[in-house]
């Protein structure tokens, strides 16, 4: 069995090389909580904790694929069907389905790499987003067919929240609330519009506009559909990752579906490292990797060890670019599943 002092020495070491502020960690067994720890400091004077709330960014985004696969299951989607039942408007609505939104392969660009949003986000990262804008950005430019390419899109994820509210005529916010928060008992996830964030909160740091800045109040509302974008504690994290991979949200079919290699063989997507319905899927380990406004966080689970590892980390000025928490996650899956390293990406 994993030891938790095995963990944190891990994570104190990983803390020092990557040039962490804070690290708040999480590993679990089945229902076993191996470690639940923090370490460092959220800001100045105020140590981390393990209770601290943050930005779960693209968690959210597996919710919506589960959401959307109940909603199949239950008969009240296609998720094969065009969605210009629900948004006729939108170009490619003819050819586009939830399914491939769901997957990334619908061809609408990723707003988040237009020039037009970097330009509004650097200017005021406060600025609170229009979905409409977002979603006419995006889907303004065609990337490739539908369906014959892989492009990972918030844009996709920001419409398939309008198909699955349109469908079940029930707002997304809510539907998670019932679908996914009560059922998983997710008592410290919540929605919000708003950038503030529940007590005790996580702050966070970034460098992204040229100066190292705090970033915790900045918003976050671009990040997803609209009532998915949410705060969030690391148990609950890891709880989510570990409902993913169990399934226990889907019937096995759905669960099935969520987690298959239908991306393998698009772009540079392969069956060990492919792109399953809201999240990546790396060696058999189901991972959530959300990196927004200075929370960096990873969340893995192995279905086939029933472990689950997830970390949220904030940088100091040192920190290189990119997602520490990623290679902290990975350094503790090399020691406790040494036959099950998580795969870089393709």
């Amino acid at each position: 069995q994993p030891r938790a002092g095995v963990v944190m020495e891990i994570v104190r070491e990983a803390r020092r090389e990557l040039g962490l502020k804070a690290v708040i960690v999480s590993v679990r067994t089945g229902r076993r909580e191996v470690v639940t720890r923090a370490l460092g400091r959220s800001a100045v004077g105020m140590a981390a904790t393990r209770r601290m709330h943050f930005r779960n960014g693209n968690v959210a985004i597996a919710y919506l694929t589960t959401i959307m696969l109940q909603l199949r299951d239950e008969g009240q989607l296609d998720i094969d069907a065009p969605i210009a039942r629900w948004l006729p408007d939108l170009p490619n609505a003819g050819q586009v389905t939830p399914r491939m939104l769901a997957s990334s392969t619908s061809g609408y660009s990723d707003y988040v790499r237009r020039d037009e949003f970097g330009a509004r986000f650097d200017a005021n990262p406060f600025r609170r987003w229009n979905g409409d804008w977002l979603i006419r950005l995006g889907s303004s430019r065609i990337e490739f067919p539908p369906g014959t390419d892989f492009d990972y899109s918030h844009t996709g994820f920001a419409i398939l929240g309008r198909v699955l509210a349109r469908a079940s005529g029930r707002p997304v916010r809510r539907l998670i609330r019932e679908r996914i928060l009560r059922p998983l008992r997710l008592r410290q996830t919540r929605s919000s519009e708003l950038p503030a964030i529940p007590r005790p909160v996580l702050h966070a740091y970034t460098s992204e506009r040229g100066v190292y800045e705090e970033s915790t109040y900045w918003s976050g509302n671009w990040g997803t559909a609209r009532g998915a974008n949410m705060t969030s504690d690391i148990r609950d994290v890891a709880t989510s990752a570990a409902a993913i991979g169990s399934g226990r949200l889907l019937s096995r079919r759905s669960h099935r579906a969520q987690l298959a290699p239908a991306t393998a063989g698009l772009g540079p997507l392969n069956r060990r490292v492919y792109y399953g319905m809201g999240m990546p899927i790396m060696g058999g380990w189901i991972v959530l990797n959300p990196s927004l406004a200075g929370f960096q966080v990873m969340a893995v689970n192995l279905p086939s060890r029933r472990l689950t590892i997830a970390a949220v980390s904030t940088k100091t000025p040192r920190a290189g670019e990119g997602n520490p928490s990623e290679e902290l996650v990975r350094r503790i899956a090399r020691r406790l599943a040494p036959d099950r390293p998580i795969p870089t990406r393709p």
